[in-house]
């Protein structure tokens, strides 16, 4: 993996529009002269959890982080198992328990957790479990599309879903808690590029605000009835309407266009990234002064560090970072407090940066 310190660019732009749908126009000028972004201007400070390494807790990859409680969950893939730490990064449960019995999964692609339920998606077994935050089991919700990314909001259950070959295929599936479905929402294109892969947040959650915005979509939808609220242009780069993207190889160097990667909805900003000739760059949209600011972030609350969030939610965006990664190209950082007894051979650092509010 290809791990870059992003020397930061600036464009400030106080022109948006609402068009004809009340859906908000955020317009991405790709050609102006860029300065710089100074993190600070939408991060208000930054925590370091150094994660605690032992024999029932070596992470092999971090998939996907949430807050919850005081607690930190740390989603594994690789391992199969979801880790839960306190917020001084010291372990305290495991959830690891793969078979086909009642609390068993096969494969562990995504989880939510709401009102103290931690909700966990079983790529294999077509299934959300239901675990207490001690994670004590509670039962189990069947269902019939391959899906990637779940959210668990207000008395439903959203689901993202592959492509499916049978009949009308649709790219979000809505759930009660019994396991009845709702609606299939957001209708997919026929055509499908198999060859697209993109990790990025479907779902992003501030308050009681759900936002939904598929992969490689320009538009992101807000509520149970997904009406659209955003609406981002690349000006010059951006994907035309008319053509079908999903019909294309995005990850191909051939493909000319920019796309929204990851998003984060705030009370005060929509932040989401993009990347520029292999660079990853963000737009920090200002909700209450209808203001943005785009291009490459400088991170002067960490001097001589990079800026790489992965996951975020209306209060934090988090970063991971392999120990092995810090002593090869951020040296400085082992000088923090919480940092001088890290090893290459621990587990990764997480970094919390508190949104302004």
């Amino acid at each position: 993996m290809k791990y870059y310190i992003f020397i930061a660019v600036f464009l400030f732009c106080s022109c948006f529009d609402f068009n004809e749908c009340n859906v908000c126009e955020i317009e991405i000028s790709t050609n102006r002269k860029q300065e710089e972004l100074l993190l600070s201007s939408f991060i208000k400070n930054y925590t370091v959890i150094p994660l605690e390494t032992k024999d029932e807790c070596l992470i092999a990859q971090i998939d996907k982080i949430k807050i919850s409680n005081n607690e930190v969950y740390i989603l594994d893939n690789m391992n199969n198992a979801i880790y839960v730490y306190g917020m001084d990064g010291m372990h305290h449960r495991t959830l690891f328990r793969v078979g086909n019995g009642p609390g068993e999964y096969l494969q562990l692609m995504d989880f939510d957790i709401r009102n103290n339920v931690l909700f966990v998606l079983d790529f294999g077994g077509l299934r959300i479990l239901k675990y207490d935050c001690e994670l004590n089991y509670l039962g189990q919700i069947q269902y019939e599309t391959y899906s990637t990314q779940i959210s668990a909001y207000k008395d439903l259950i959203y689901l993202y879903n592959l492509k499916s070959k049978k009949g009308n295929d649709y790219k979000c599936s809505v759930f009660n808690e019994k396991g009845e479905k709702i609606i299939d929402k957001l209708i997919r294109p026929e055509n499908e590029n198999l060859f697209n892969y993109n990790e990025s947040n479907v779902f992003s959650l501030n308050g009681d605000d759900l936002y939904i915005s598929p992969v490689y979509d320009n538009y992101i939808y807000k509520g149970e009835d997904l009406q659209p609220v955003y609406h981002i242009r690349f000006k010059g780069k951006g994907f035309p309407d008319d053509i079908n993207i999903e019909e294309q190889d995005v990850n191909s160097p051939d493909f000319q266009f920019i796309v929204k990667n990851n998003y984060y909805v705030s009370d005060h900003f929509l932040i989401f990234d993009y990347f520029v000739e292999g660079e990853r760059a963000f737009c920090v949209f200002d909700k209450l002064s209808n203001k943005k600011e785009i291009g490459f972030v400088s991170n002067d609350l960490i001097p001589d560090f990079r800026f790489f969030p992965r996951w975020g939610d209306g209060r934090y965006l988090i970063e991971e970072i392999n120990a092995g990664i810090l002593y090869e190209y951020f040296p400085s950082l082992l000088k923090h407090s919480k940092l001088r007894n890290l090893s290459l051979k621990d587990n990764p650092v997480i970094i919390l940066y508190e949104i302004k509010k």
